[in-house]
């Protein structure tokens, strides 16, 4: 090895942590931006203290084409026999980040060595701000769209349209009450990206959250769908929704976050390349 190669790797790490050290005492910070840790939870929590408050949402748990859904999972995960996924779609009137806003996402149920969990195969958003943290973070793969949502005792009217296109329209009528009701998002979660992704190879994330459930009802539901190339999730449900509920609860806080290991892949990505970046 040359002499100068020797000494490039040194040279190259000290010149890395002097600027880093550098450019924390110069930046100068914006006003109002968080200047610690604990800051930055305190706005993440806002005035109620909880960063989703009286979120309601409708799930509707559906079954999926199987063939279909292996081609777009991820290394590490299988879908569960029979292939089955949830299709929710929620209204935020809280969230301290930013405006209030809505979510379509489409969860595929999965058995993995960790124990089943689900993965997000497909999510919308309508706000910009939201859209940041679910997708960089934790491997949510958001994209905007345009939402209707009504709500109320009567149940939930909602569609969801993108590119021209309304790929679903739902109503939802409330019906009994469930006393002890499962968990909404308080489950095991595994999303590929996220810190350090690479789009063809990249980190498997599993974590999941701390939320608390106000009231939760079983709904009957008349569900339609369109399909689309940028958005193709009426061709992997193969069926109507088999069961359906209406919640409203908190997301409190993270449970837990790890990453587990690289997963992906050419073909992977390319499966997906129209659900995830189109």
């Amino acid at each position: 090895m040359k002499k100068s190669a020797k000494w490039f790797v040194p040279l190259f790490s000290l010149f890395v942590m002097v600027s880093f050290l550098a450019g924390c005492a110069s930046v100068p910070r914006l006003d109002k931006s968080p200047t610690s840790i604990s800051e930055l939870r305190e706005i993440s929590l806002g005035d109620v203290g909880v960063m989703w408050k009286d979120a309601e949402v409708l799930l509707m748990d559906v079954p999926l084409n199987r063939e279909l859904t292996k081609n777009i999972l991820p290394f590490g995960l299988c879908p569960t026999d029979p292939a089955m996924g949830t299709l929710v779609v929620v209204n935020y009137p809280v969230f301290p980040y930013g405006n209030p806003y809505h979510e379509a996402i489409l969860m595929i149920h999965v058995q993995t060595l960790l124990g089943e969990g689900w993965h997000c195969a497909w999510i919308l958003v309508d706000d910009d701000v939201a859209l940041i943290p679910g997708r960089e973070l934790l491997g949510y793969p958001k994209k905007m769209g345009t939402f209707t949502f009504s709500g109320g005792k009567a149940g939930v009217q909602a569609t969801v349209k993108r590119r021209g296109v309304k790929l679903l329209s739902v109503q939802a009528k409330r019906g009994a009450k469930e006393e002890d009701p499962a968990p909404v998002f308080a489950r095991k979660t595994f999303n590929v990206g996220g810190l350090g992704q690479m789009y063809a190879i990249s980190p498997l994330l599993l974590f999941n959250v701390e939320e608390k459930i106000k009231e939760s009802y079983k709904a009957t539901v008349h569900l339609k769908m369109n399909r689309s190339i940028y958005d193709p999730i009426a061709e992997i449900i193969s069926g109507p929704p088999v069961s359906a509920r209406i919640v409203k609860f908190d997301i409190l806080d993270n449970d837990y976050y790890f990453m587990l290991w690289m997963t992906g892949g050419r073909d992977w990505f390319l499966n997906t390349f129209n659900m995830r970046y189109r």
